[in-house]
């Protein structure tokens, strides 16, 4: 005959349902705890390295190189000064102040070895004016030059002031010798001290022409 279980005593059923329960939750909490894992993201910290600590930025270098010691500046500045620059009037030679002038070329007697002309230039203006330095005498034959450019014959200064009408002279030398060189039929002659320019008829050999300083007529 089977007992009826008393009031109050413990049900063995009871601690396996207990037991069961216990086996759920805990997977249930296995469950939770994988799928919290697997969605929530990993945020993993930044490596040491990659963290760059401000620097305080470098000077310009244009502000370097665009002041220079002030013991250089004084350099510069005392080189220049003590070699000013000289002026282009300073070092320029003496020029003729006659503008008005009459140019003659007079043929003189020939000697042995040499053929002599007199250069005149005559103040023609109404004023008291000064040539200075020798002229210039290019011999030409048809137009075109022949020979060499006349050369002063010495190197004493050549100046002499001319009042209205009166003339200055330069004696031309040709010294011919044994040249054989052409004839000349005119000659280009520069006024001295001037670039004034003029053609005039002489028949000389090109060989070697020397200009004296400037006189007075003979």
């Amino acid at each position: 005959m089977t007992r009826a279980p008393r009031l109050g005593a413990p049900v063995k059923v009871g601690r396996a349902v207990t037991a069961g329960v216990a086996v759920l939750l805990a997977l249930a909490g296995c469950t939770t705890s994988g799928r919290g894992e697997a969605d929530d993201p990993v945020i993993s910290p930044l490596p040491s390295s990659t963290v760059v600590a401000p620097s305080t930025p470098a000077p310009s270098s244009a502000a370097v190189t665009t002041s220079p010691p002030a013991s250089s500046t004084a350099a510069s500045t005392t080189a220049s000064s003590s070699h000013p620059a000289s002026s282009p009037a300073s070092s320029a030679a003496p020029r003729s102040t006659c503008t008005t002038l009459g140019v003659r070329v007079i043929r003189g007697s020939a000697s042995a070895g040499q053929e002599i002309a007199a250069l005149q230039f005559v103040n023609d203006g109404t004023k008291p004016c000064r040539l200075v330095g020798y002229p210039s005498v290019t011999l030409l034959l048809h137009g075109k030059p022949i020979g060499k450019p006349s050369a002063p014959s010495t190197t004493s200064p050549s100046e002499r002031t001319l009042q209205p009408g009166e003339t200055a002279e330069s004696l031309l030398h040709n010294y011919t010798n044994s040249c054989q060189a052409p004839l000349a039929d005119s000659l280009r002659l520069v006024v001295p001290g001037s670039t004034m320019t003029v053609v005039r008829p002489a028949q000389l050999r090109a060989c070697i022409v020397r200009v004296d300083r400037l006189g007075a007529p003979d």
